[in-house]
């Protein structure tokens, strides 16, 4: 009986898949097994800090906006054509206080002083006048008193009192009327009312101006303040005059203009503002920074050694506040990072394993954390992060792993192999001296 090919090929086909199987199952049964080995156990390796309480400044870094402390819109406080304007008259300019910057014309308000003089010496003439007639008026009276018995009333007018004290009258109103119109005559010169830098002018010869007429805008240039937001927290460890010291802390301000150059100036806190800002709800503090136009002098490559430019502060840019508070005593300052979640601390103990310790947070700044608590004797804070934090767990020092991979790293001596032609075998010892070795 014959097979056919298909057939044939399907028992070989069949042979050979079980032939594999005998020897996958062969070469799994003769494998050795894996030698079983204990894994290391792996000690976390920590860097540690000594514990040393000490006195810090509490410093508050923040973010202000400076603004005008002085600044005026002038306008005249007489009407009539601008006749003159001072050239210093510029935006951007420097004026002193008392100035000229802008003069009206006076011809009207000369005249009307000069006729104002001239009432005042015709009240006054008038008065002297009536002095006099009240002097006659007196003596006529005392001749006529002996046979007449004449009223108080008919007294004062026949002694001529009240014409007296009309004429008098009459010249403290023209002396009135004169003062008024030498005011205006005063008036007509537009003065700067303090030492001042130009922000805005709006005058020119020959302009015609009134009382409503703003000719020029004035900002005060001996002071600005700088308004600072922060939180309310933290204004105890500030001082603020009128609140809790007499003098207020100092502050350094800084005005970027570069990526590596900015404007600063020191400063003082002036005032603490009585309401909180609409969104964040932070409390307001003004500083006071004086001269903030004047020109720092720089030695030569200062500039690019301190990043500080002797450019002026500018009005309405923001700029960054560190601010000088109260000193803080009896504190430990350590790394933001140092300090745990719930305000604890990982302690490295005498016997080489962790502790945690509760501590309290009494400030903290961009940098460090001022804390207060007990502290085990002869522990030390841990300031690096540890994984999975289990107190009683063993703990290496990072200075200790150092220490062992530099004498893992010393050379050794090799051993001497073999033996010397015509030797025993053993090294000659050879004795050194001072000189060096003897043969």
């Amino acid at each position: 009986m014959s097979v056919s090919p298909k057939t044939k090929n399907t028992f070989i086909g069949l042979a050979i898949f079980l032939a594999g199987i005998v020897i996958v199952t062969g070469l799994t049964l003769s494998r050795n097994a894996p030698e079983r080995k204990d894994r290391p156990k792996i000690i976390p390796l920590v860097e540690v800090m000594e514990i040393e309480h000490s006195k810090h400044p509490a410093t508050i870094q923040a973010m202000g906006e400076v603004i005008p402390a002085q600044q005026v819109s002038l306008a005249p406080q007489v009407a009539g054509r601008i006749t003159d304007v001072s050239s210093a008259l510029i935006p951007g300019g420097q004026v002193k206080q008392g100035d000229v910057l802008a003069s009206v014309d006076r011809t009207d308000y000369h005249l009307a002083y000069r006729q104002a003089q001239a009432n005042v010496t015709q009240a006054e003439l008038n008065l002297e006048e009536q002095k006099g007639l009240a002097k006659a008026a007196q003596r006529e009276l005392q001749l006529v008193e002996g046979n007449l018995e004449p009223t108080e009333e008919g007294r004062k007018l026949a002694s001529r009192e009240t014409y007296v004290k009309n004429a008098e009258a009459q010249l403290e109103a023209a002396k009135s009327v004169l003062e008024q119109a030498r005011v205006n005559l005063y008036r007509t010169r537009v003065r700067a009312p303090f030492d001042a830098r130009i922000v805005s002018k709006s005058v020119e010869v020959g302009q015609q101006v009134t009382s409503q007429t703003i000719l020029v805008t004035l900002l005060a240039s001996d002071r600005v303040w700088v308004e600072v937001t922060l939180p309310p927290q933290q204004l105890d460890w500030i001082n603020i005059p009128g609140f809790n010291a007499e003098e207020g802390s100092p502050a350094t301000i800084r005005q970027t203009v570069s990526h590596q150059e900015g404007v600063e100036r020191q400063a003082h806190v002036l005032r603490l503002l009585p309401t909180l800002t609409t969104q964040g709800k932070l409390a307001r503090v003004l500083l006071e920074i004086p001269n903030p136009f004047q020109a720092v002098p720089l030695s030569e490559g200062e500039s690019s050694q301190t990043g500080v430019t002797n450019l002026p502060l500018l009005v309405g840019s923001f700029v960054h506040v560190t601010l000088s508070g109260k000193t803080i005593d009896k504190v430990l300052a350590l790394p933001r990072t140092a300090l745990q979640e719930n305000n604890q601390l990982h302690l490295y103990t005498q016997e080489g394993t962790l502790a945690l310790t509760e501590v309290e947070a009494v400030f903290k700044d961009e940098t460090k954390v001022y804390v207060r608590g007990d502290f085990p004797q002869g522990a030390k804070i841990i300031t690096s992060r540890l994984a999975l934090p289990v107190p009683g767990m063993k703990l290496r020092l990072m200075t200790d792993s150092v220490k062992d991979d530099s004498s893992a790293d010393e050379p050794t001596k090799p051993a001497m192999k073999g033996k010397k032609k015509g030797s025993s075998g053993a090294a000659p010892s050879v004795p050194a001296t001072s000189k060096g070795v003897q043969p």
